[in-house]
């Protein structure tokens, strides 16, 4: 859904990110969603409506028995500018409460929102062009150089008049120099900020192309797949379904491994990194879980279930039980920026 702001100079589009349905049980079935009531468009940041860049926002967060949202947290964004307003925007939000069983529950959802500036052409700069040329270059190169490219891709994203085509681009590019000197969690982040633009973008211009949106969603599969993160693995998968059901078909016996482990409550273990922000959001695949190997300073544990928020203490050591009765659920791991944890799982 489009809205036009006062100003008739931008655009935002906002679109809901369905909440987790892929640990669903038979008593799921008396849950009913919350339902948007007000949803006010965020202010579009002012210095970035004038040099006409466009911005996206993904955003978590729970609603209360009330309808009134709270503990948003910032998934990912295109850039840290648009965080602000996307936040203060959620915040206003209000909601007919979630039911379960006819009682109004609390539960989660994900939201994103997409700064457009008005009359945005799918197209990309000179300057932008020129830069992006000069990566791809460099990337061919015997022996690349991380530097160049890092100085060439900020000055892609100081050239101003950023649509988001090109911010599609450049998040494509940012993929191909993960690949090529990053780790697979970089890896891994870069195709998730990439999935941000499937359907925001049209296909005239190729900047995401079916085939290849689905296959780096197969490629994110299997890279989940590989680092444990199984729940996430199975709700990527559902997507994958429902875009393209011969590709969730090769799939398929892969699913069938994961949801025994699920129901046999098999043991998985998931990095975590607080990075610069100073959380990190799993999904959750089992009902028992631990935290060990702390490297630095973790302050708290959120779980943001599919019916229930619930803050606990940080202990070293400590294992925790969740009551199946809230739902399928993320752990949001809370600490001092940079600290590195794993996350057990059986």
């Amino acid at each position: 859904m489009f809205i036009s702001l006062k100003r008739l100079t931008s655009l935002l589009l906002i679109g809901i990110v369905s909440s987790s349905a892929y640990a669903q049980d038979v008593d799921d079935l008396g849950f009913v969603e919350a339902i948007p009531l007000h949803r006010a468009p965020p202010v579009y940041p002012r210095n970035e409506l004038i040099d006409g860049n466009a911005g996206m926002a993904e955003i978590e967060f729970m609603i209360d028995e009330a309808g009134q949202v709270f503990a948003p947290r910032i998934l990912r964004s295109t850039a840290t500018k648009f965080e602000s307003a996307a936040l203060a925007a959620v915040k206003s939000y209000r909601y007919e409460p979630a039911m379960f069983n006819d009682k109004a529950v609390q539960s989660r959802t994900s939201i994103s929102i997409q700064f457009i500036v008005e009359g945005e052409i799918e197209g990309v700069s000179k300057r932008f062009s020129s830069m992006y040329k000069r990566v791809l270059k460099e990337l061919e190169a015997d022996q690349p150089k991380l530097s160049k490219i890092d100085q060439s891709m900020s000055s892609m994203l100081a050239a101003g008049n950023l649509s988001s085509y090109a911010l599609a681009r450049y998040n494509l590019l940012e993929l191909g120099v993960a690949r090529a000197f990053g780790n697979l969690p970089q890896q891994m982040e870069a195709i998730r900020k990439l999935l941000m633009f499937d359907g925001r973008v049209s296909e005239k211009n190729r900047a995401l192309d079916k085939g290849m949106l689905q296959r780096v969603r197969y490629s994110l599969f299997y890279s989940l797949v590989s680092t444990q993160r199984y729940a996430e693995a199975l709700e990527l998968h559902s997507t994958i379904k429902r875009k393209d059901q011969s590709v969730a078909l090769q799939l398929s016996s892969t699913v069938a491994k994961i949801e025994q482990l699920r129901q046999g409550g098999g043991q998985s273990v998931i990095d975590i990194d607080l990075g610069v922000r100073g959380y990190s959001i799993e999904y959750l695949l089992n009902n028992s879980l631990g935290i060990v190997d702390v490297e630095g300073v973790i302050t708290s544990l959120n779980l943001r279930c599919q019916r229930k928020f619930k803050q606990l203490s940080f202990a070293a050591g400590s294992e925790y039980q969740l009551p199946k009765s809230w739902g399928a659920c993320l752990l949001e791991v809370v600490g001092e920026p940079g600290t590195v944890a794993k996350l057990v799982q059986y």
